[in-house]
């Protein structure tokens, strides 16, 4: 498990890796496209491919970390 960072004024209080694969349908794929910066490259015609997709295997990976701030 990674480190976190130090945060002046703030003490960390948990973090926790999660990571899962997720099995999407093609809209899905989208919409989950939307919510990166990569939306912002993607030309409608990959859009449109993404969309069409029967199925979209990929993988989360997030580092969760709870702060709270010193009193």
């Amino acid at each position: 498990e990674q480190n976190a960072e130090e945060m002046a004024g703030f003490t960390l209080r948990h973090q926790q890796q999660l990571a899962y694969p997720m099995q999407l349908n093609g809209s899905e794929a989208e919409a989950l496209l939307q919510m990166t910066p990569f939306a912002w490259r993607a030309k409608p015609p990959v859009r449109e491919a993404l969309r069409q997709q029967v199925g979209f295997d990929c993988q989360t990976d997030f580092a969760i970390h709870c702060w709270q701030r010193d009193a």
